[in-house]
Parts: C-alpha cells; sequence; structure tokens
C-alpha cells in the first residue's frame, strides 16, 4: 500500500495500549506494595535506556519524517502487515495476562519486595519471562507493520542484547531469592517460550 495511514494508526494505536496497560499495572503494584529498592545492575538499566531511546526515535522517524527510514522499507504484502495488526493486538492481551499473573510482584525494575512469591501460574506455567515474550511478539508486530528492515533489526535483534543480561540478572536474584523451588520450577519451563518436552 502506498497510503501508510491505516497501518501508522494501527502502529501507534498498539504501542499507545501497551504503555497505558503498562503504566496502570505499574502505578497499581506501587500503590498496593510501595516502593523497592532495585537489584539490577546499572548496565543492564543503561543498556535498557539506550535501546528504547534509540528504539523510540526510529518509530517516530518513521512516523514523522518516512523518507529518512525509505532506504529500508521492505515490500510485505498486504496480508503480512495485517498479522502484523493481529499480532500486536495479541502481544497486549498476553501483557495483560502477565501483569495480572504477577499482580502485587510486578515492578519496573528488578526487585524483591517483602512478602514477594514465586509466581508459577498463569503464563508463567510454561515459561519463565513471558512479559519478554510479550515484548518480542509486540516487536514483531512493530516491525510487520512498519515493513522497516532497519526497525526490524533493531527491534527484534538488538533487543536481544539488554534483554539477554536482564533475565540473567533476574533468573539469579530469584534463585537467591527462592532457592531449590526456583530450581526446580526453572527445570520445568522454558525461558521465553513453552518447552517442547516439559520434565515431570
Amino acid at each position: 500500500m502506498r497510503n501508510e495511514a491505516l497501518w501508522n494508526f494501527f502502529l501507534v494505536a498498539i504501542l499507545s495500549l501497551g504503555l497505558l496497560i503498562r503504566g496502570a499495572y505499574l502505578r497499581a503494584a506501587h500503590r498496593r506494595r510501595g516502593p523497592a529498592a532495585t537489584r539490577e545492575s546499572r548496565w543492564s538499566m543503561a543498556l535498557q535506556a539506550g535501546f528504547y531511546t534509540i528504539a523510540f526515535g526510529l518509530i517516530l522517524a518513521h512516523l514523522a519524517r518516512p523518507r529518512l527510514l525509505a532506504w529500508a522499507n521492505l515490500s510485505l504484502c498486504f496480508e503480512l502487515r495485517w498479522a502484523g495488526v493481529v499480532l500486536g493486538f495479541a502481544s497486549l492481551a498476553l501483557l495483560v495476562w502477565v501483569h495480572r499473573a504477577l499482580d502485587k510482584n510486578c515492578s519496573l525494575t528488578l526487585s524483591v519486595r517483602e512478602e514477594h512469591t514465586l509466581v508459577t501460574h498463569g503464563p508463567y506455567a510454561r515459561i519463565r519471562h513471558p512479559m519478554y515474550a510479550a515484548w518480542y511478539l509486540l516487536h514483531l508486530a512493530v516491525f510487520l507493520i512498519t515493513a522497516n528492515g532497519l526497525i526490524g533489526f533493531f527491534l527484534l535483534g538488538v533487543y536481544t542484547v539488554p534483554i539477554t543480561l536482564r533475565m540473567r540478572e533476574e533468573e539469579a536474584m530469584l534463585a537467591e531469592e527462592f532457592g531449590e523451588n526456583y530450581a526446580a520450577y526453572r527445570e520445568k519451563t522454558g525461558r521465553v517460550l513453552p518447552r517442547l518436552r516439559r520434565k515431570p
């Protein structure tokens, strides 16, 4: 399609809803549990901040100055771009499910509050990091909707660097907090995708 207005509408709608969902659940968790000291490294937070700053810059450039990134545009078929819209809303549904499962344990940075619980139900029954699975799904949706190779490479490829570091720190934190319970949980679940064969 030459007219990108429809795709841009869905892009803005999906990203805006994602930010609203995330913000609403974070505020609710903060009110119910109060602040907590982060146990996330400065290096991890810096990588994430840098990634999202560049990512939003690329998306804004795509929306406001499309000629700047036109060299990276791909000729994706109509069906693939609609698939991106569907995946975008699916990622939002997964995001809501994840936050409902986390409940009071939800936080912006890695932290363990008093009475923190090991969440193993809902989407956490099969994978340890469904939040990041939702972000990957959202990033794939953004790539398909924008049909831009640079945005796709950055959101799906470069994103792996900060999120892998964060997952390692998160798992180390939970292993320290929950010990054998977390070790047993980790053996039965996949990281961001379910295991093909679950261990008994």
